[in-house]
């Protein structure tokens, strides 16, 4: 037991398989690096160029809000203030 080799029998079982099975290990890792790439600059592009700005974090009020197309519509009490 002293011989075993987890490298190298990681190796020979790689070598043995399909090529599919080569193709989907080797694409896996940059294909997951780059996509959590283009989530983290997508969310920032997104930010700087202010498409979230229509998000806006209002205080709790006693009385409803309406939503219509994520556009909040003031009831006639909140305009009287």
């Amino acid at each position: 037991m002293d011989d075993y080799n987890f490298l190298a029998d990681l190796l020979d079982t790689f070598q043995s398989s399909s090529d599919y099975i080569k193709t989907v290990i080797i694409l896996t890792p940059p294909a997951f690096v780059l996509g959590i790439g283009h989530l983290l600059t997508r969310h920032r592009r997104a930010t700087a160029e202010g498409e979230n700005a229509d998000f806006v974090a209002l205080t709790p009020v006693d009385t409803y809000i309406e939503q219509t197309d994520r556009q909040p519509r003031l009831t006639h009490e909140q305009t009287e203030r």
